[in-house]
């Protein structure tokens, strides 16, 4: 009955419609990511389940997004090996558990949510990663450019 259950949401996934979330969207989220500070569980505005008749589209543009950036980015930690303890460090530079990313396999149920699940625990981590690896690209286009 799980595999059924594990087939079924796989294929919802499949068919969530991803959209580019729009200027108005991406300041939100910029905004919600500066108010990290206050607590979760206190009730608020961030805490709360919005609701209207054009969220749930919005909802699930940004959820399959945010997905599938978690799966490119756990793909990229997780290998080649050197790369994983490039990771390992960086983790350690943020105080957090030597832990890896969990890659997100079609066959296995429950993976997506583990997979998710990891993110969050390692999200500092993971914007450290992100950061590190834009910054190396950059110079290397400078470099490939200035040649």
């Amino acid at each position: 009955m799980a595999h059924i259950i594990n087939l079924a949401v796989q294929c919802f996934l499949k068919t969530l419609k991803v959209a580019a979330p729009t200027e108005e969207e991406r300041f939100k989220m910029d905004k919600e990511d500066s108010d990290s500070e206050e607590d979760e569980n206190v009730p608020g505005p961030r805490n709360s389940i919005p609701m209207g008749k054009d969220f749930l589209p919005k909802f699930c543009g940004i959820f399959a997004s945010t997905i599938e950036k978690i799966r490119s980015i756990s793909k990229a930690i997780n290998f080649p090996p050197t790369r994983t303890e490039d990771f390992f460090k960086l983790c350690d530079a943020a105080g957090i558990k030597r832990l890896k990313a969990v890659n997100n396999h079609q066959i296995r149920w429950n993976s997506t949510f583990s997979m998710i699940l990891r993110a969050i625990c390692l999200k500092n981590s993971i914007k450290l990663f992100t950061n590190v690896r834009k910054n190396c690209v950059n110079t290397f286009l400078q470099i490939s450019i200035g040649n």
